[in-house]
């Protein structure tokens, strides 16, 4: 009977000291001690073969260094241990679970980017989606107050001691300026105003004279747009300025976005209907993700 020790036994299983102990262990088995050196340790080659397939693994051919035959006492020798045919597919096998190992890392730490982006990216939409709301909310507040703006101050009583000048005789000097008419802007700086309200209803509203009662495509609606050389429209899909040169019939639409400007020509007064109105907010609408 032949016994090998404990090196060529993991030599020819393919595997580690510790593994091979765990293994003894499962199988109930011991070492045995080398007749001629009481510190190393030894198994039988039918104890080996019981591990191997026990495990499925294959037996490498390989010349036992410390083997010894029952019954003899024969000098120990050092003898060296062929390759074995098994180590090769036992390297090539690890080193393919090696690189599954790392193709998987590297899935995960694509995924992990791709989600880091993807979060980025949504983080971006919500905070112009909170700064557009702000200015939206910020416009609301100004046209609300804007009728309170265009009202006109009551005039202080006239006190009934303050005698009345006679202007009759009076015959204004030359160089005197005659007096300017009221610009389209009122008194102060605001643009008349057509706005959607939540009624379903269009409100006009102008800084001298306060709410109008224009019905919307009427030709007392386009008598009064002639009058004008800019306002500002509140539709139901948009939001838009409206300015026309001095002398040109033709009007023009734009509105300003963080900065940089978007125009589009409107046509004459006489095109100038709710609909085609809301078509071009709408339009404008549209440019405001390219503008951002």
């Amino acid at each position: 009977m032949t016994i090998m020790t404990q090196t060529d036994c993991c030599s020819m299983l393919g595997i580690d000291p510790k593994t091979l102990r765990h293994w003894l262990r499962q199988a109930n088995l011991q070492f045995a001690p080398h007749p001629n050196d009481a510190r190393l340790r030894c198994l039988t080659e039918a104890h080996v073969q019981r591990l191997a397939a026990l495990h499925d693994r294959p037996l490498a051919s390989v010349l036992p260094a410390q083997s010894v035959q029952e019954n003899e006492a024969l000098p120990l020798a050092p003898t060296h241990s062929l390759p074995s045919a098994g180590e090769p597919e036992v390297d090539l096998s690890q080193s393919l679970l090696r690189l599954q190992a790392q193709v998987t890392t590297m899935q995960e730490q694509l995924t992990e980017l791709a989600l880091a982006l993807l979060r980025e990216r949504e983080l971006r939409f919500e905070l112009l989606q909170e700064r557009q709301q702000h200015t939206e909310q910020r416009l609301g507040t100004l046209e609300a107050l804007l009728p309170l703006a265009a009202a006109p101050s009551p005039s202080p009583p006239a006190s009934p001691r303050a005698p009345i000048a006679d202007l009759s005789h009076f015959n204004p000097s030359p160089q005197c300026p005659a007096p300017r008419p009221p610009s389209a802007r009122g008194r102060r700086g605001v643009l008349p105003l057509i706005a959607y309200t939540a009624t379903g209803s269009y409100v006009v509203i102008c800084p001298s004279k306060g709410e109008l009662a224009l019905l919307p495509d009427s030709p007392a609606w386009f008598d009064w747009l002639a009058t004008l050389s800019s306002f500002r429209f509140v539709g139901q899909q948009g939001r838009l300025s409206t300015y026309r040169n001095p002398g040109r019939t033709s009007w023009m639409a734009y509105r300003r976005i963080h900065g940089r400007r978007s125009d589009y020509g409107l046509g004459n007064t006489k095109l100038l209907t709710i609909a085609h109105l809301e078509q071009m907010a709408a339009t404008l609408q549209s440019d405001v993700p390219s503008l951002s």
